[in-house]
């Protein structure tokens, strides 16, 4: 046993004989590539090592089960949670219009701000809306053409004025101005503007001056809306 200790000692010099004799595992890395290292010292080594080895064994069974049972707990609280909050929080789609639904009349029209001839004007299509009835509905918006529309997708946008009717008022508006002077002059006094984006082929916008009026643009022209009598902001108002 000593001249094995010596041997082992001589092989390894800065290990130490002190952990020869405790009976410490060797691993001597392989100069010929035979993989990890040989192994040199007792059998009491060997033991330890199985111990550390048994030491860090895959659960049993049964603690596989408890584990996958609790993930499984986990997975259905998740579940039961995200759907709490799906039915507490309502679709944006069907309820953004909330301020804007109902009917609302289009009173009038008048050149938009960046008309700047009477020729850019459609009096035919102004003589047909004016006058008619606009109604935002859940499932679809009635009225007259182009403003009908089925299956609407209603999202409201808040709007600083340069964002107004498609950017259509810092785009083409009167450049000795600007777009915020232009919509104060046409009556949004406030600032975010509540704008109602329909997601309709038309791709017209419905800006809301308060709770109770509203501007769409078409064809060089601004039409005014004002809230139908016996309708009323299913929320709270833009």
């Amino acid at each position: 046993m000593t001249d094995s200790r010596s041997k082992a000692a001589a092989a390894h010099p800065d290990i130490g004989n002190d952990r020869v004799r405790a009976g410490e595992l060797l691993l001597n890395p392989s100069p010929i590539g035979r993989g990890a290292g040989v192994r040199v010292g007792s059998r009491h080594a060997l033991i330890r090592v199985r111990t550390l080895i048994r030491r860090f064994a895959p659960p049993s069974p049964e603690g596989r089960r408890e584990e996958r049972g609790r993930r499984v707990l986990a997975t259905l609280a998740f579940a039961a949670a995200t759907a709490l909050v799906l039915l507490v929080i309502p679709v944006s789609g069907v309820r953004a219009q909330d301020s804007f639904t109902g009917a609302w009349k289009i009173e009038k029209s008048e050149p938009a701000p960046w008309a700047r001839t009477a020729d850019m004007l459609d009096a035919k299509e102004i003589k047909r809306l004016t006058g008619t009835t606009v109604d935002f509905k859940s499932k679809g918006i009635t009225g007259p053409a182009p403003l009908a529309c089925k299956g609407p997708h209603y999202e409201v946008k808040q709007y600083e004025a340069d964002m107004l009717f498609q950017g259509a008022l810092a785009e083409y508006g009167d450049p000795s101005t600007t777009p915020d002077k232009m919509a104060d002059k046409i009556g949004f006094g406030k600032r975010p503007i509540a704008s109602l984006v329909t997601g309709c082929t038309s791709e017209i916008e419905f800006h809301a001056i308060d709770g109770d009026h509203a501007v769409f643009a078409l064809n060089n022209s601004l039409f005014r809306l004002t809230r139908a009598a016996n309708t009323t902001a299913t929320k709270s108002t833009p």
